[in-house]
C-alpha cells in the first residue's frame, strides 16, 4: 500500500522576489533527457516574500527540477512531503499520513543558484500482534524521508570566478532527486501476555487461594 500512496512535493522559496511567472518545472530522465511539466500549483505571499510551488509526484523514484528565471535571489527554502492516510480490510492494513518538512538556509548568505536535494525514502512497517493467537495482526506503514544537500552556498564559486557573479544570476535551479532505500524497517509489537495465558494464570491463582483457605 505504501507504493500506491500519492505523495505531494511542496517547495517554499523564502525571502525572494521571484513570482509564479518566473517558475518552470521539468522531470529529468536518464541520459540527460527531460520532460517539461505544467502539473504544479504556485502561489506567492507578497507580505512575507515566499514563493510556494507544489506538485503531485507521479512516482516515488523521480528527479524533479524547478527553474526560477530572472535576476533575483532566494534566502532559503522549505521542502515538504505530504500524503493521505489509507486503510483497508477493516483497518487491518493502514498507511499512515505523511507530513514532513525540513528547512534549508545558508548562514548569512543567499541560496546557491544550483541546489541539489537528495531524498531517500525508507519504508517503516509496524506489526501489532493480537491479544489471542487467533486474532489477526494489524499492520501500519509509514514513509521515513532522509534528506541531504550537496551545498547551499556559492562561496567557492565566487572565490574562483569573482564577486561580480553575485549580481548577475540568470536563474536559480533546484533539483529534487527522490529514491527508495534498498531495505525497510519493521517493528513488531506483541502483548506481554496473551488472553489465554492471562485466563490460565488467573484461574491458577484463584485455585491456589481456594486451597489455602480450605487448609
Amino acid at each position: 500500500m505504501l507504493d500506491q500512496q500519492h505523495i505531494t512535493l511542496t517547495i517554499h522559496f523564502i525571502g525572494t522576489a521571484f513570482s509564479c511567472k518566473n517558475v518552470s518545472m521539468q522531470q529529468n530522465m536518464d541520459r540527460g533527457q527531460s520532460i517539461s511539466s505544467t502539473n504544479f500549483n504556485c502561489s506567492f505571499d507578497n507580505e512575507n516574500f515566499i514563493l510556494s510551488v507544489s506538485t503531485l509526484l507521479p512516482q516515488h523514484r523521480i528527479s524533479v527540477e524547478f527553474n526560477l528565471k530572472g535576476p533575483y535571489f532566494v534566502g532559503g527554502f522549505r521542502l515538504c512531503l505530504s500524503g493521505p492516510s489509507k486503510a483497508q480490510n477493516e483497518k487491518k492494513y493502514v498507511v499512515e499520513e505523511l507530513d514532513f518538512c525540513e528547512m534549508f538556509s545558508p548562514l548569512n548568505e543567499t541560496l546557491t543558484v544550483n541546489a541539489l536535494v537528495n531524498i531517500k525514502m525508507t519504508k517503516t512497517i509496524n506489526r501489532t500482534m493480537g491479544m489471542s493467537i487467533n486474532d489477526d495482526s494489524m499492520y501500519g506503514g509509514l514513509w521515513l524521508p532522509k534528506l541531504s544537500v550537496t551545498t547551499l552556498s556559492d562561496a567557492l564559486v565566487y572565490v574562483e570566478n569573482g564577486e561580480y557573479l553575485r549580481y548577475l544570476p540568470e536563474r536559480t535551479r533546484l533539483i529534487v532527486d527522490m529514491s527508495e532505500s534498498d531495505f525497510f524497517v519493521q517493528n513488531t509489537q506483541e502483548p506481554i501476555a496473551r488472553r489465554n495465558e492471562i485466563i490460565f494464570h488467573t484461574v491458577l491463582f484463584s485455585s491456589k487461594n481456594s486451597l489455602f483457605f480450605v487448609h
